[in-house]
């Protein structure tokens, strides 16, 4: 079996196990791969029992794990601080907007859709892209300070529903 097979084997295989793991209180956002590993970060978003957004804790995000087993981790503090973390600048119960520690000029809005399903949409090359995942690919550096030569945000263009993609070279 060739390389390229296994590779697909796992991250087909690992995308269904990975739907189990989400709780009925949190939907899925998007994800964070990297060219570095198969682990992934997960980005929900936290409701209340009433379908709205938890204001307390409004995302959940964390490490998907992907070994011999598939488990969740926690960020750690210098991720959540530095790296992957979050900055939430409004909320309300229908949305909430952010954006990354490590970019804040990237910001992100969840909103609620007319069909009641939230998505994360962001401004992207003169349009609006519904944020599906995020690409980082790393090309050396160290553990602390990564070489980061492109980040890619993969989605659809909220008007026509086209596959739209967007790459920063930061």
């Amino acid at each position: 079996m060739t390389l390229l097979l296994k590779v697909w084997m796992v991250l087909f295989l690992t995308s269904f196990a990975s739907a189990e793991l989400v709780d009925s209180k949190t939907v899925h956002l998007f994800q964070i791969s990297r060219s570095k590993d198969f682990n992934t970060i997960q980005y929900e978003l936290n409701l209340d029992e009433n379908g709205s957004i938890n204001q307390d804790e409004p995302l959940k995000i964390y490490w998907l794990k992907r070994s011999k087993k598939i488990y969740s981790d926690p960020l750690t503090w210098i991720q959540n601080k530095y790296a992957y973390g979050v900055k939430i600048t409004e909320k309300s119960p229908e949305s909430i907007s952010f954006h990354f520690v490590s970019y804040p000029s990237k910001i992100l809005n969840v909103i609620r859709l007319s069909d009641g399903k939230f998505k994360v949409i962001t401004a992207s090359q003169g349009c609006e892209m519904l944020l599906e995942k995020i690409f980082i690919q790393i090309d050396g550096g160290s553990f602390w300070i990564p070489t980061i030569t492109s980040v890619e945000l993969s989605g659809v263009d909220s008007s026509t529903g086209d596959p739209k993609k967007e790459t920063i070279k930061p």
